[in-house]
């Protein structure tokens, strides 16, 4: 009978791990989505909101390196913290305006942060483990699915800030994920205990990343981070329409959904992984330029689509070369990193100059860098492409 019920959860498994991730892309997805709204609710111009996106970020870059032993046990107590602080936000929202109200905000995203990085780390270790055999692609299956959230995420926030405020889409979190917590606890850590084995193997692999895998991926994660935090509110104070708005963060998603749907199935199957990375990079640093450059609603929404679509497999390739190649999870605070500091540089730089235009320069920037690394990468390095 414990075989049996051992058997159903792992079948079921996947699907709550798959949905799980799904549920991190709206949440990483929620404070880029609602800025507007979490702007005038906290009362910050745009370097606070800057200082926000940093202590978001940093806080899921520190996380990334807390998942230490079973992957199973981080995911419980991630998924739990993630429940809190979302739960805390909602409570902070009553003294919205206050000086108090924003350290306790800061204080709430920074632990909101802190455990989607644990939360995002633990659900890949596990999947990248289990499905080794086939990592590239489980890889990209968990990081559409991931898409597929951050897709849906303006579209809730727009519904939420309809309705009533984000603080009922904020309150569907915290009980989404107090609900994964307690899954990871009674299921998670009793299923497959031998797929934990294999990372006992891995200890011999080396722990520090190349720079250029390093740099990468930090900007990888930085300028869709960036991209994904400001589109929204630049579209807003360009056209003032909520339609716009939603139009333009739900292009570059959509983009970026699009881009990790296709690299999940047999149709780039033919194509080798590191053109495939330089592609999406140097398509990425085009459309950044394109976004700069544009003024009209249309301009900027088909720059936001190609954005995505280029800088969408970038960050699942590279997981896919190194977590077979080096042991830990430091890839992942590296992508924090990342994912931190060019979303607070286009605050700082907007507050600074007075033009979220300009801030813009800093995921613009951050592109181009990121397409001289990839097509540096493999060149006089001794970096090779995976095949899995």
């Amino acid at each position: 009978m414990t075989a049996v019920r051992e058997s159903s959860a792992a079948a079921v498994s996947p699907f709550v791990l798959y949905l799980a991730f799904a549920g991190t892309g709206v949440a990483c997805a929620l404070p880029g989505a609602t800025l507007p709204a979490i702007l005038a609710h906290w009362l910050l111009c745009d370097s606070g909101a800057g200082l926000l996106f940093l202590l978001t970020s940093a806080g899921s870059s520190c996380g990334a390196l807390l998942c230490r032993g079973r992957a199973t046990h981080s995911l419980a107590y991630g998924a739990g913290l993630l429940s809190l602080a979302s739960a805390a936000l909602v409570l902070a929202g009553r003294t919205a305006g206050s000086s108090m109200g924003h350290v306790q905000a800061l204080g709430c995203f920074l632990v909101y942060g802190l455990g989607l990085g644990i939360t995002m780390t633990s659900v890949s270790l596990i999947r990248s483990e289990r499905g080794c055999a086939q990592r590239g692609l489980e890889m990209n299956r968990l990081n559409l699915v991931w898409a597929i959230g951050a897709f849906t995420c303006p579209f809730l926030a727009a519904h939420a800030l309809r309705v009533s405020s984000i603080t009922m889409l904020v309150g569907g979190l915290a009980i989404a994920f107090a609900c994964l917590a307690v899954w990871a606890l009674l299921v998670e850590i009793r299923l497959l205990p031998s797929a934990f084995r294999t990372a006992g193997a891995e200890r011999n692999l080396p722990h520090v990343l190349p720079p250029v895998l390093m740099l990468i991926t930090a900007l990888a994660t930085g300028v869709e981070s960036a991209a994904g935090g400001w589109l929204a509110t630049y579209a807003s104070r360009l056209h003032h329409s909520v339609a716009g708005t939603v139009t333009v963060a739900s292009a570059f998603w959509g983009g970026l959904l699009l881009s990790r749907a296709v690299s999940s199935t047999k149709l780039v199957h033919g194509i080798r992984e590191l053109f495939r990375l330089r592609f999406g990079a140097a398509l990425a640093a085009c459309a950044a330029v394109l976004l700069f450059a544009g003024h009209s609603e249309a301009v900027i929404a088909t720059a936001a689509f190609l954005l995505g679509l280029g800088i969408g497999p970038v960050f699942p390739l590279l997981l896919a070369f190194v977590l077979p190649r080096f042991s830990g999870s430091r890839v992942f605070f590296f992508a924090g990193f990342g994912g931190a500091l060019l979303p607070w540089i286009t605050g700082y730089v907007s507050g600074w100059r007075g033009s979220l235009r300009d801030g813009l320069l800093a995921p613009l920037m951050g592109s181009v860098v990121l397409a001289l690394a990839a097509a540096w990468l493999g060149h006089g390095f001794g970096v090779r492409e995976a095949k899995e």
